[in-house]
């Protein structure tokens, strides 16, 4: 895959086995062993509602799987004879978390595929609140990361497993 020519993938549900309200991410650009996605919260998301309802945030543990989901995606793109595998969390490693998301937050993720022998893929993600004069222009979501300082929500290392 070219770098100068990245790939846009408009519906990452269809690589992914999750159920589609569980998909923490809207649209991807990959550019190499690196991916972008973008993900808009809306306030009618259901763990909202449930999530502290006086004051709702999104569970931490998405922004992970956030991360995770986005490296499935770029990896099954990559490999198509990945498309019909699993592709677990296997851990996760000096993950920080700075802030939470709140409802109609729009966050831009980035992962970086380290190494892939094959069974076991180690992987560098960040996830950053988007500028909301950008929210509109989703195809420009991957510039947050390489021209622009977002506000880093979440970042860390973490591996996936290939089954």
């Amino acid at each position: 895959m070219c770098v100068n020519n990245p790939t846009v993938i408009n519906k990452p549900c269809e690589y992914l086995k999750e159920d589609r309200s569980y998909i923490f991410i809207d649209k991807v650009i990959i550019k190499g062993n690196t991916a972008f996605a973008y993900k808009k919260f809306s306030c009618g998301e259901w763990y909202f509602k449930c999530h502290f309802p006086d004051k709702p945030v999104a569970p931490i543990v998405f922004q992970i799987e956030a991360m995770a989901q986005l490296a499935v995606v770029a990896l099954k793109k990559q490999d198509e004879k990945l498309k019909l595998k699993d592709i677990i969390l296997n851990k996760y490693t000096d993950v920080f978390i700075y802030k939470p998301i709140f409802p109609d937050d729009a966050i831009c993720i980035k992962t970086e595929i380290l190494n892939n022998d094959g069974k076991i893929v180690t992987v560098k993600g960040c996830a950053c609140l988007a500028n909301k004069e950008r929210e509109t222009k989703k195809e420009d979501f991957s510039l947050i990361f390489e021209k622009e300082n977002g506000q880093i929500l979440s970042q860390g290392e973490f591996s996936l497993e290939i089954i």
